[in-house]
C-alpha cells in the first residue's frame, strides 16, 4: 500500500531493476508523464491558444489535450480551496491573470458555448 513501509531492501530493489522488472503497470497517465510536465505559465499559454481558436476558455476536463483539461480542473479546484481559506497553490496574481483572460472558475456541465 502507498505510504506504508516496504520490506523491499535497496539490494533487492537493485536486483529487480537489473533484470528489467517493471514497477509501473498500465498506461502512464499523460498528466503524470514527466515529459508532459509544464509550468503554470506554459499551461496558461496553452489555454490562451485554446481561447484564440475557440473563442472561450471553457476547456472541458476531458479535452483531447488531456493535460490541459486536467490543468483547468486543477485551477478551479485550487480557486475553491483559496475561497475557503484552505491551502492553495493558486496565487492572487494567477487568479488575476486567469480572470483577465476570461477563465470561468465555476462551471456547470454542458455550459461550453457552441
Amino acid at each position: 500500500m502507498r505510504g506504508e513501509k516496504s520490506m523491499l531492501t535497496d539490494d533487492k530493489l537493485a536486483e529487480l531493476e537489473a533484470i528489467g522488472f517493471e514497477f509501473q503497470v498500465g498506461p502512464i497517465q499523460p498528466y503524470r508523464d514527466p515529459s508532459m510536465i509544464k509550468t503554470w505559465d506554459e499551461r496558461f499559454k496553452e489555454m490562451l491558444e485554446f481561447k484564440e481558436s475557440n473563442g472561450h476558455c471553457m476547456i472541458p476536463q476531458t479535452y483531447v489535450n488531456g493535460p490541459l483539461g486536467h490543468w483547468v480542473h486543477t485551477q478551479r479546484k485550487e480557486y475553491q480551496n483559496m475561497k475557503k481559506g484552505l491551502s492553495s497553490s493558486l496565487s492572487l496574481e494567477k487568479v488575476l491573470k486567469l480572470t483577465e483572460a476570461g477563465f470561468a472558475f465555476s462551471v456547470r456541465r454542458k455550459s461550453v458555448p457552441s
